[in-house]
């Protein structure tokens, strides 16, 4: 495909023109896809270590150890060397958890701003690799429906939040008007290409197309043999099984509900959101 190779087609080039810029910057050296990864990685770290540090309100503050552990249990998974591992399927998941923790945060403080910067992560994240797309649907579109529901230009919310809104700040506009540039940047490539290509060959629309076409599929217990066990550090030595997937899985389903109902209890959204 037009940002990938062997017949995978990821949604933009985003990563692509990264590689390339680091390429140029270090004159063609071997590690300049290890020097991106790690910048890549290290700054999404970064990014929600200080999202989550700076935090004003102290239920919004609990949120920290969780996304802590989520970061500690992917280094786990995939170890350590996966920070400097330029493999786009790699390269795409520390991107992803900075995308639900702004998206999260923008659900605690109703921002607008952490919503689009959330979205922006989440398209570095799926223009990467494809695969989290799923996950950045269901994480974006969770956050987007909370902001837009509680929204003060809906009439059930006008005259009850009248005395409370805000008026946008300038600095507030300008930073939305950043990150919406932003995001236009890392899209429009992928949107000329789909309107420029041949019918039915542009990029966009080999996607969807691959998703609609017929192919031959693993079984669901292959599947989840795969899913469950990815969940498992490879440290431990665990035989990949059905049995250990099933128990990998059912212990991250009853961490998230217990999860869920300590944060009902103590109203604490972003960790609910979490």
């Amino acid at each position: 495909g037009p940002y990938d190779r062997f017949g995978w087609h990821h949604l933009g080039p985003t990563y692509i023109y990264l590689l390339a810029l680091g390429r140029t910057a270090t004159g063609g050296a071997p590690f300049y896809g290890n020097l991106i990864s790690v910048l890549i990685n290290g700054g999404c770290l970064v990014g929600i270590a200080l999202t989550l540090w700076g935090l004003s309100r102290p239920r919004s503050a609990a949120a920290a150890p969780y996304m802590v552990t989520a970061a500690l249990v992917v280094l786990l998974a995939y170890g350590s060397a996966s920070f400097q591992f330029f493999w786009n399927a790699a390269v795409a998941v520390m991107p992803l958890l900075l995308a639900t923790a702004l998206a999260a945060l923008a659900v605690d403080r109703h921002s607008a701003n952490l919503w689009l910067g959330a979205l922006a992560a989440a398209s570095l994240s799926i223009q990467t690799d494809i695969s989290p797309l799923p996950a950045a649907l269901v994480s974006l579109g969770l956050a987007g429906a909370v902001l837009v529901l509680d929204a003060p230009i809906l009439p059930w919310k006008r005259r009850r939040d009248r005395a409370h809104r805000q008026t946008p700040t300038r600095r507030s506009r300008v930073v939305t008007g950043i990150l919406a540039t932003v995001i236009a940047v890392m899209w429009a490539p992928a949107l000329i290409q789909q309107v420029t290509a041949a019918p039915g060959q542009g990029n966009l629309a080999r996607v969807v197309h691959f998703f609609l076409a017929a192919h031959s599929r693993p079984s669901w217990a292959s599947a989840t043999v795969v899913a469950g066990n990815a969940l498992i550090p490879s440290a431990l030595g665990v035989p990949a099984t059905l049995g250990s997937a099933l128990a990998a899985l059912g212990t991250v389903l009853l961490a998230g509900c217990a999860t869920l109902a300590i944060a009902w209890r103590r109203s604490m959204p972003a960790v609910a959101y979490l």
